[in-house]
């Protein structure tokens, strides 16, 4: 994978799903796959459905290699299309996040 990325000087996105675990803060890809993935991948990003709200999904860094960031949501309006929003410091409070 890492040849076809630099023969094409191109961006390489993979969608791998995390393992259930009873606690969810383990962030263990799925099979082998996932887990050479993890170890090639600069950015990580884990990817959580709030309990609380179920149109806000908040996404966080699980892996960052030099660059970290804050959380942030994603919201769908009532036309399922999605916007980006600012976690309120208020939110935070009430929002399981992983970092």
């Amino acid at each position: 994978m890492l040849k076809i990325k630099n023969i094409y000087k191109t961006h390489i996105l993979v969608i791998v799903h995390e393992n259930p675990s009873a606690n969810n803060f383990n962030f263990k890809p799925r099979g082998h796959l996932g887990t050479n993935l993890m170890n090639l991948c600069e950015t990580g990003l884990r990817i959580v459905k709030d309990q609380d709200q179920k149109s806000r999904s908040i996404i966080s860094a699980a892996l960052t290699r030099g660059r970290d960031f804050d959380d942030f949501e994603l919201t769908m309006d009532d036309q399922m299309i999605p916007f980006l929003e600012d976690l309120d410091e208020a939110d935070n409070n009430n929002v399981q996040t992983y970092n």
